[in-house]
């Protein structure tokens, strides 16, 4: 028999942690600290950007609060950001993803929903950072796209392949590798026992572990 690591087994788990909330009505809340962790041991991120290099601390800090979803922090977080340096579109991309909250909780309520819409088309509009960071952009823009009617689950799987796709064009980029892991879990259907998609999402993020110990992948395995 295949041998399944713990890490795998976490994973899966983690979906299911989350089953009877994504199976019911959504709840999202925007507060929150990781539990069991003092807010600020976040871990260490590197996601290079074409903004201005004095925000760049302040935005990895950002992406580290979405890994730990303390979304409230995040989201001025990310703010501050623009307030430093307006032409960070990258920016838009962490708010676009802080508004969905909890990504295990369904589709965010209205009020997150309309202001993550808002992030995307600002960034969008914004002067031209780099390809990567406007396939960031794009691949989240896939959540928020209301053109083809589609449901949740659809967009979520739209989104899991956007994000495939970025991972293969940037090989190298280890957050884009961890947020196709979280993109993995959350189009996880619970009624899928085979757990495909979790168990790959764990390979992904047990890999990454082993190589950056410090990266707050572990906070979703």
């Amino acid at each position: 028999m295949k041998r399944i690591s713990s890490l795998a087994l976490g994973s899966a788990a983690f979906v299911f942690a989350f089953a009877a909330q994504a199976a019911g009505p959504a709840k999202h809340h925007d507060h929150g600290e990781p539990t069991g962790r003092p807010p600020e041991q976040l871990g260490k991120v590197s996601f290079p950007t074409s903004c201005d290099p004095k925000v760049q601390p302040l935005f990895e800090r950002g992406v580290a609060l979405l890994h730990s979803f303390w979304f409230q922090e995040g989201f001025k977080t990310f703010n501050a950001v623009l307030q430093q340096d307006p032409n960070c579109a990258i920016a838009y991309w962490g708010i676009a993803v802080n508004r969905l909250l909890n990504p295990f909780g369904g589709q965010p309520g209205p009020k997150f929903y309309q202001e993550g819409a808002a992030a995307v088309a600002k960034g969008k509009s914004s002067p031209a950072g780099t390809q990567r960071e406007r396939d960031y952009l794009d691949a989240i823009a896939v959540l928020y796209d209301d053109s083809t009617n589609k449901p949740w689950r659809e967009k979520l799987v739209a989104y899991e392949n956007a994000m495939a796709e970025v991972v293969k064009r940037y090989p190298d980029d280890n957050e884009a590798a961890v947020f196709y892991g979280l993109a993995l879990n959350i189009a996880h259907d619970l009624n899928d026992k085979t757990y495909a998609k979790p168990l790959k999402a764990a390979e992904i993020l047990e890999r990454l572990f082993k190589q950056i110990p410090n990266i707050p992948a572990s906070r979703i395995s």
